[in-house]
């Protein structure tokens, strides 16, 4: 008998890029690309500490804001930390 490997479907969204490690990828230095990952890091970071602010300090008029889970998927960072450790790459042809 023969058996054939399926091929797993595309990445089709950020999320699943975030979520693979089979496919390498990176940006070109210093791009738009680069810098928008970085930037939404750096909301990513924020929107944490103020979440933990709120959830470990809330006050009577805060406690709707108390949730145990963080609502916030944490894609991004994830993607940079991917990026980097491939290594941003010079430019396109480079890439």
């Amino acid at each position: 008998f023969l058996t054939v490997e399926r091929m797993q479907s595309p990445v089709q969204s950020l999320e699943q890029l975030a979520r693979q490690s089979r496919i390498n990828y990176t940006v070109v230095d210093n791009s738009n690309a680069h810098e928008y990952f970085k930037n939404m890091k750096h909301a990513e970071d924020i929107i944490y500490r103020v979440w933990k602010e709120i959830t470990l300090n809330a006050s009577n008029d805060q406690k709707k804001f108390r949730v145990w889970d963080y609502p916030v998927k944490e894609q991004y960072g994830q993607i940079l930390e991917a990026i980097e450790k491939t290594g941003p790459v010079p430019d396109a042809k480079t890439g």
